[in-house]
């Protein structure tokens, strides 16, 4: 891939992973750090503006939520993490993990803790799953699962309340495992 610099000099880096979260932009990354944005507005690959300053992991996988195109996940090299959330950020590993090599990551869904994964990639799921169904909250709606945690946590599970929405009060409130005592 041939790319442009904000300078207008030509970069050609290594890339390795490439993901389209919306129709009108694509994310690359690749060696060094190498993160790249490319837009239909211009129709050129651009280095990310939104990329961690100093960052030079070697980036192996990107994948953006289906759900939201704001929620995404960068994986690496030595445990290389990016979240991104309007900008990229490195994010830590749970223990053990911490520089492990990932070659890629993907948005699964909850169904995936119920029926094994199609992509022959994935070599060790327990067989029979690891629930036996997927459970819904008292109101319903389908539980909500965050990987990395951002209350704290390893990761978040939790109910949007009565009213299925983020926020609220009483019992709209959301309900996790971040505030479950209270």
């Amino acid at each position: 891939m041939t790319a442009w610099t904000s300078t207008g000099a030509v970069s050609s880096p290594l890339l390795r992973g490439v993901a389209w979260p919306e129709s009108g932009r694509a994310y690359a990354v690749g060696d060094d750090g190498a993160m790249w944005l490319w837009r239909r507005e211009t129709g050129l690959w651009e280095k990310d503006q939104a990329a961690p300053i100093a960052f030079d992991g070697d980036l192996m996988g990107i994948a953006f939520d289906p759900g939201d195109a704001q929620r995404g996940y960068a994986v690496g090299r030595a445990g290389a993490l990016l979240a991104y959330g309007k900008t990229w950020s490195q994010d830590t590993l749970p223990p053990g993990f911490d520089q492990a090599d990932f070659t890629s990551v993907a948005f699964a869904g909850k169904q995936a803790l119920v029926a094994q994964p199609t992509d022959p990639s994935i070599k060790h799921w327990r067989p029979g799953g690891y629930l036996q169904r997927i459970s819904k909250d008292p109101w319903g709606n389908d539980y909500q699962y965050v990987f990395p945690g951002t209350h704290g946590q390893e990761y978040d599970l939790y109910s949007l309340g009565a009213d299925g929405a983020p926020g609220g009060e009483g019992i709209n409130a959301d309900i996790g495992n971040w505030n479950i005592s209270d």
